[in-house]
């Protein structure tokens, strides 16, 4: 298999001698923008679980493809409904004795699950971390399908021939 510079060479038709960190970027921000298209079951096969005990798991750099409590999918609430499921008043009232029906949503870069996870009852997340350190030299992506790899190369080679138009 050939390394990303010399495929993306090949497509533009030119040699690339100098601005190989350009490159660098152009093949990262690709993979990025691929991964974001991609359905979530081709990334299930490359996703990884992070195990959550305690609230407030930052979800910078990686899309989030499913959320549990103890066991039990979680449902993704807006932003702004998180005043209901944390009023002890309200009938959406989260609490552990309904923990068969824990919810998520994201603050920002915080996802918070409730009711809030413990070392006994944790939560899950399954994510998928954005690429973010291919070089041109490499071959292959890790954790990424290979399917798409070559749009990653594609998405480069576009990008840099954008930048020799300028």
């Amino acid at each position: 298999m050939q390394t990303f510079k010399l495929q993306v060479e090949d497509i533009i038709g030119r040699a690339i001698t100098t601005d190989t960190d350009g490159l660098n970027d152009m093949l990262n921000s690709s993979a990025r923008e691929i991964t974001i298209i991609l359905p979530k079951d081709v990334l299930l096969r490359n996703a990884t679980a992070q195990s959550i005990t305690s609230n407030s798991y930052d979800i910078s750099n990686k899309r989030i493809l499913n959320v549990s409590r103890d066991g039990y999918y979680a449902t993704e609430i807006p932003y702004g409904q998180h005043g209901r499921v944390t009023d002890s008043g309200s009938i959406y009232f989260s609490d552990t004795t309904q923990k068969r029906d824990p919810v998520f949503y994201f603050k920002g870069k915080l996802l918070v699950i409730q009711p809030e996870p413990t070392a006994s009852e944790n939560g899950e997340v399954l994510k998928y971390d954005y690429p973010s350190s291919i070089a041109h030299g490499d071959t292959s992506i890790s954790n990424f399908p290979s399917i798409a790899e070559y749009g990653v190369v594609l998405g480069a080679a576009s990008k840099f021939m954008i930048k020799l138009s300028s």
